[in-house]
């Protein structure tokens, strides 16, 4: 199973908006038949790539391991779970069921009545995490929402006078960048553009510059903006509207069901009301090793009376990147 997430990881942006999966299948005796794994969206699946080469064999005593359950509708191709029925697969084994509505079991279900014994739940926090955003956009019917944040060390945005540009150090800068590589669109507030008018786009690394979401209730933003200007594309979201700002929830499942991941830059008045409204599944803190003694804290959630009322993350992981340390905490699971 490990080796079929491994080879799903390999999809990459180039699968979505379809789950990245990948598939390994293994003889009596522990030999590799055959693997594969889902490499662009509209493309033949792992499970027809893993088999592509086994025509004729018998696969009756064979496993075949896939970190996603076997399709069970006909899409842009075939039902694979017709394909395993169909090749005479002795037993599967399955990282997580399938979370769409028009699959969820019914693959495996398929697989267990024509005499295909099934094994589900191998790896599957793994398997869910790889497709963080799929089980988001199925379950919530929103993106899976990564909140990007840069501050000092004593907890500020940006110091009394002057923008909050550059506060962190140039490898931090180009992690950012990846980030922005890694997500389908990037959200953002009016504060954040009339403040720094930044461009969002991917230039330190490779990939390519995702959309851009500006939330601008009153319409605000002035034409000569760079979001507007610079040829890449963004929306303007200016709704729907709650009377004295904009619904947060209503406004993220309206964006358009390609976008899986988004990433949002703002600054921590919007931020702490995503994190309040319960909308950032992982926090993307970047501390630089400076202190300003005064300016804009990073977050403004209302007071915490208790630390049993403090925000919790689920896992926490830490990195030093360049002088600044990377911490990304978990707030919920897909």
């Amino acid at each position: 199973m490990r080796r079929a997430l491994e080879l799903a990881a390999r999809g990459g942006r180039d699968v979505r908006p379809n789950p990245q999966v990948g598939c390994v299948i293994v003889g009596p005796s522990g030999e590799v038949l055959g693997a594969g794994w889902h490499q662009h969206f509209g493309g033949p699946h792992a499970e027809v790539v893993a088999l592509q080469d086994l025509e004729g064999v018998d696969l009756s005593a064979a496993t075949l391991f896939v970190n996603l359950e076997p399709c069970s509708y006909h899409g842009k191709t075939p039902p694979c779970a017709d394909l395993l029925v169909a090749r005479g697969i002795g037993s599967v084994v399955v990282g997580t069921l399938d979370p769409n509505p028009r699959v969820a079991g019914r693959g495996v279900e398929h697989l267990r009545s024509n005499g295909i014994q099934v094994t589900t739940g191998v790896l599957e926090d793994d398997a869910r995490i790889l497709n963080a955003g799929f089980f988001r956009r199925m379950r919530a019917g929103r993106p899976y929402v990564r909140l990007k944040m840069a501050q000092s060390l004593d907890g500020r945005a940006a110091p009394a006078k002057g923008s909050s540009r550059w506060i962190t150090c140039e490898a931090s800068r180009r992690r950012v960048h990846q980030m922005r590589a890694d997500a389908d669109a990037i959200l953002t507030g009016t504060g954040t553009v009339l403040a720094d008018d930044p461009s969002l786009t991917v230039r330190h690394v490779r990939g390519e510059s995702p959309l851009r979401l500006v939330l601008d209730r009153r319409g605000v933003i002035p034409p000569t903006a760079r979001v507007l200007t610079d040829g890449h594309a963004t929306e303007i979201i200016r709704g729907p509207d709650t009377g004295t700002e904009i619904d947060l929830a209503a406004a993220l499942a309206a964006i358009r069901p390609e976008v899986l991941y988004l990433m949002v830059e703002a600054g921590p008045r919007l931020s702490s009301a995503m994190i309040q409204a319960g909308l950032v599944d992982e926090l993307w803190v970047f501390t630089a090793p400076v202190v300003l003694g005064s300016g804009r804290a990073s977050f403004e959630d209302p007071a915490r009376e208790t630390l049993e009322d403090a925000l919790r993350g689920m896992t926490v992981h830490y990195e030093q990147v360049g002088v600044d340390m990377l911490t990304r905490i978990t707030l919920q699971t897909p």
